[in-house]
């Protein structure tokens, strides 16, 4: 029996025995992307639950294949089926390239796109990125990006405002420090003026005319 047709016997017995979970699946998917033969993988997606035991075997891999890339895409488009707001691509070492195409090819009217724990982006893929969301994007988690260093993206914030016009936040450590540094960009400043002559400013990084609404 070939390779392709030992992966699609294989599949099929564990889809219908129930037994494809844990450690099992891992084997599957690492078949499968070896293989190359993505159709494969439509036996184990059909299953309720089964996109999620993917996503996590993904998110162990340090770099993906073009056939992961591929695999991710419809694991994105399952587990998004009903609601699109919140697309989770954390734990996922995709690169700037990688997450575009994941993005013009799922179609995705994200409003919040959560791309923490990755080790590859810099912030200057930022903009491409958003970019690439479309204009439905109002969050952008960085959480626990290495690389994506605090100094860099508040660069990016000041220097370049109008690629990230339609952001209302991006959490990242830099953002969220009580002490700012200086110079720290600003979209919107309020000034309180009080009764005794003093006023206090508080600004904000990213802002958007919807938020006053």
């Amino acid at each position: 029996m070939g390779q392709p047709l030992l992966v699609r016997w294989w599949l099929s017995r564990h889809c219908q025995s129930g037994s494809l979970v844990g450690s099992t699946l891992e084997l599957a998917v690492a078949q499968v992307l070896a293989s190359g033969y993505m159709s494969d993988l439509e036996i184990i997606l059909c299953q309720t639950g089964k996109a999620a035991y993917i996503m996590a075997v993904l998110q162990t891999l340090h770099c993906l294949p073009v056939t992961g890339v591929e695999l991710l895409i419809r694991v994105i488009e399952e587990m998004h089926r009903v609601d699109q707001s919140r697309v989770d691509m954390s734990k996922l070492q995709l690169t700037r390239d990688q997450v575009i195409h994941i993005l013009h090819s799922t179609q995705l009217a994200a409003k919040v796109l959560d791309l923490s724990h990755n080790t590859v982006l810099v912030a200057s893929d930022i903009p491409a990125i958003v970019a690439a969301a479309g204009p439905t994007l109002r969050r952008l988690v960085l959480m626990d990006c290495p690389v994506i260093e605090g100094p860099s993206l508040l660069s990016l914030i000041g220097e370049r405002p109008q690629e990230l016009k339609c952001l209302e936040g991006i959490l990242h450590p830099a953002l969220l420090t009580l002490e700012k540094p200086d110079p720290y960009p600003s979209s919107f400043t309020f000034v309180n003026v009080k009764s005794t002559g003093t006023w206090v400013c508080t600004s904000i990084a990213l802002f958007t005319p919807a938020q006053v609404v």
